[in-house]
């Protein structure tokens, strides 16, 4: 079959024809079996054979992106319900750029073969990502299976959408945890709920963090409990970072009572254990899973921590009260544990309590950051502000920035 325009059909592909046109005629052939109409989007770079240097590749790739985006848009507007990409390395790079800001609401997927790592990319959307397992280098037997599966999931999505076009956006109490934290952090949770609010939870794993900074800004929560900033640690201490800048002021930004824990902030998280260096195994350290090995922190680096959060803590006016869990921050952090650190966490509470003023307060607990004693100086901390600022008008832009974009799709 050759490739056809359907305008305001309920399915966009999105590809580089120049050279993804056997695979998108393919699929196009595939989800118009189960009764559905294409529209394309071409993201081909257009460089007539010219290989371009980096920066150059780099502004064509965003132009492309920018571009497709714009025709999204307008696809959508005229009815489009589905939007799915195919891509290799920079096919997925360009996709995953041209559809980051699309309504969290719409299904978004994107057939690549894992070139790059996607998670920084597709952290803060919902995108469903599909393996292409063979090279996107022309049709063959695995690919042709990968297609029709992906034609009934976008056949699945394009009916379901019809009828369920819209989520809740009913504003949550924000909150980060871990498996380090996450004891504490469901105790807290069930409290909440206990309390009649709804609680939306984050894993404070680097990209859980960059969906949660996205969060605060759309007007998703009415309160946030990070009670988890073990993301400082990323920021601070790993090169390969992918923390948003404004992670720590995101709540403040939004004028969002905040309460915030240190929890996790008393381990950086690497690798398997024999891919630790010599240096990293004279550490205190832990295996916390196959695939990572928890190293303790210095007393000095997290008193580094204290200082950057209390940078970034006290930078806007917004209420603010950080508990100061003494007992420990994390699971092995505790009396006989594997990276105790009494004198990182004094370090920590002294520096946190010398910031402290009239927005930000700082209340030490004695207890572990997993025991019931900590989750209730939170959940009191969180009533207690969500009291103080129940007849204050948050910014509009709270409610309004990309609320309708970002967690509703308008159809």
């Amino acid at each position: 079959m050759s490739l056809s325009l359907k305008p305001q059909a309920p399915v966009l592909i999105i590809a580089s024809l120049e050279t993804k046109h056997e695979e998108v005629n393919d699929l196009v052939d595939r989800i118009g079996r189960h009764g559905f109409q294409c529209e394309i989007i071409d993201t081909s770079l257009r460089s007539g054979g010219v290989q371009l240097d980096g920066k150059g590749k780099i502004a064509a790739m965003h132009a492309c992106a920018q571009s497709a985006n714009a025709s999204i848009r307008r696809a959508m507007a005229g009815g489009a319900q589905v939007v799915v990409g195919i891509g290799g390395g920079t096919g997925a790079q360009i996709i995953a750029e041209a559809i980051s800001d699309l309504p969290f609401a719409m299904p978004k997927i994107l057939i690549n073969t894992m070139a790059h790592d996607m998670r920084p990319d597709t952290a803060d959307n919902s995108v469903i990502i599909i393996p292409s397992v063979s090279d996107l280098a022309g049709m063959n037997p695995t690919l042709r299976q990968v297609f029709e599966n992906a034609a009934a999931v976008v056949a699945g999505l394009a009916r379901a959408a019809t009828f369920h076009p819209h989520i809740s956006t009913s504003p949550t109490i924000g909150m980060t945890t871990l498996g380090t934290t996450s004891r504490g952090a469901d105790l807290a949770k069930a409290m909440l709920q206990e309390a009649g609010h709804e609680v939306t939870a984050f894993h404070a794993n680097g990209y859980g963090g960059k969906a949660f900074t996205r969060w605060c800004a759309c007007g998703a929560f009415s309160g946030v409990m990070d009670f988890t900033t073990h993301e400082v640690t990323r920021v601070l201490f790993d090169r390969a970072c992918n923390v948003p800048s404004d992670r720590y002021q995101a709540a403040a930004k939004s004028n969002l009572p905040q309460v915030v824990l240190p929890g996790g902030v008393n381990f950086m998280s690497r690798g398997p254990l024999d891919h630790l260096s010599d240096e990293q195994r004279t550490l205190p350290h832990y295996t916390h899973s196959y695939s990572f090995t928890h190293i303790g922190l210095t007393p000095d680096q997290m008193a580094q921590c204290a200082d950057y959060l209390a940078e970034h803590l006290t930078a806007l006016p917004t209420p603010t009260i950080m508990i100061v869990p003494m007992g420990g921050f994390s699971t092995e952090d505790r009396s006989g544990g594997a990276i105790e650190n009494r004198a990182g966490r004094e370090a920590f509470a002294r520096i946190m309590e010398s910031q402290a003023s009239s927005g930000f307060e700082v209340r030490r607990v004695e207890t572990h950051i997993c025991e019931a004693e900590t989750a209730e100086a939170a959940v009191s901390a969180m009533t207690e502000l969500l009291g103080r600022t129940s007849n204050r008008p948050r910014p509009a832009d709270a409610h309004t920035h990309d609320r309708a974009r970002h967690m509703t799709a308008s159809r």
